[in-house]
């Protein structure tokens, strides 16, 4: 921080109680963060829209608080960029009220100069959801982007992992202040990228900081990737930010007769770009950021399930076979003999323990149709059932 005006940007965010539409007349009206401090409680009670409460709280904060945040934010290696700071994005500050100041661990990229996506999905991810997040975060980092993650549990927490996996590339982004954020993620993130605040060390949290934190996610980024959501979800307010803010809006397929997806097939129906890898992201911005490349690398922590469907379609017949009893070895290949790969590969899911559709899929590396498909026929043909509660199971009596 090298300007004395940026003394008054961090004055200024000692407010984040005020509605962003409050914040932004009042820096529009004073002409900056400086002439709200300069201004008189009587003329602060006649602004519009601020409460007495509020004009007298204003008036009564000092730049003595100032020097408290300083303070701790040296004692919690806290870096402040004041919205004058020439490190502070530009792409941030062209958002309906950005954060007057960026409170940030870690380092934080030129922004402006690279492709930076944002992935999200709902907390009750399943499987499927929580691996693609991964994945694509992965891949996108190989490629030459970065990732924007919320780090809540779920997709987000899954495509931080991702990226962090990847590299060095990821940016996260905090509904609070920094010293209410702990864990293992989040210092890998501080290591390995930034990790943000527009809250002062000692701001107390209040509900709304998790939603305006979208708008600040969404202003770093490019665009949006949404991995799965079910119909009702906080996803959904993140996307109607960033379509406000102009930003792309992508989405991964999911399973269509599944709740979690509903949010994503609706998306794509409205217009979402459909994704299924990292590249089929980033490959919108190649002609903006030059440095972007395809990559095919995947370690073998994200290996692909389909690469095992030849392993287990050999492995089906041996495991299911009956042994050495010559009959019931000739019974078995009459009844598989009419069993398609897919199907053959299944079945070796299915004996294995895996009893519910989203799981196949990911472990099959089978589109849902085919999954889909290929269990109904099998359900036909009585090689499996269903139990009370909808899971999988081999028949005893196949």
């Amino acid at each position: 921080m090298d300007h004395q005006s940026g003394l008054y940007w961090i004055w200024f965010s000692c407010f984040p109680f005020l509605r962003l539409k409050t914040r932004t007349d009042l820096l529009t009206y004073f002409n900056g963060p400086e002439g709200v401090f300069s201004a008189g409680e009587s003329e602060l009670r006649r602004f519009r829209g601020l409460s007495a409460d509020h004009a007298s709280l204003i008036c009564s904060t000092g730049l003595d608080r100032v020097e408290r945040i300083i303070g701790e934010c040296e004692k919690q290696k806290i870096d402040i960029l004041p919205f004058d700071d020439p490190r502070y994005p530009f792409r941030l500050k062209n958002i309906y009220s950005p954060p007057p100041v960026l409170y940030v661990k870690g380092v934080l990229p030129a922004v402006d100069e690279f492709a930076v996506i944002s992935v999200i999905g709902t907390r009750k991810a399943s499987q499927y959801g929580l691996r693609m997040g991964k994945r694509l975060s992965y891949e996108i980092v190989r490629c030459g982007g970065y990732v924007v993650s919320l780090l809540t549990a779920g997709v987000d927490r899954s495509a931080a992992e991702g990226a962090l996996l990847a590299g060095d590339r990821c940016i996260g982004v905090l509904g609070t202040s920094h010293e209410l954020e702990h864990g293992p993620l989040a210092d890998e993130i501080i290591e390995k990228g930034a990790l943000i605040s527009e809250y002062a060390p000692g701001t107390i949290q209040l509900r709304s900081f998790f939603r305006d934190r979208n708008r600040v996610a969404a202003g770093l980024s490019s665009g949006v990737v949404v991995v799965e959501a079910p119909e009702k979800s906080g996803t959904r307010y993140f996307v109607n930010e960033a379509l406000d803010q102009g930003k792309d809006i992508f989405a991964v397929p999911g399973n269509a007769d599944s709740d979690k997806s509903i949010g994503t097939l609706d998306l794509l129906k409205m217009g979402a770009r459909p994704v299924g890898c990292g590249w089929d992201v980033l490959s919108e911005y190649a002609a903006v950021f030059p440095d972007l490349h395809y990559s095919s690398d995947r370690p073998d922590a994200l290996a692909d399930p389909s690469e095992e469907v030849g392993k287990a379609i050999s492995d089906a017949p041996e495991k299911k076979a009956p042994g050495s009893d010559p009959a019931a070895l000739i019974e078995w290949k009459r009844k598989t003999a009419s069993l398609s790969d897919e199907q053959s590969a299944l079945v070796a899911l299915i004996e294995r323990g895996i009893s519910v559709i989203d799981e196949l899929i990911v472990m099959s590396g089978l589109s849902a149709h085919k999954v889909l498909s290929a269990v109904t026929m099998l359900e036909i043909k009585g090689v499996i059932v269903r139990d009370l509660t909808g899971n999988i199971k081999l028949n005893k009596h196949f």
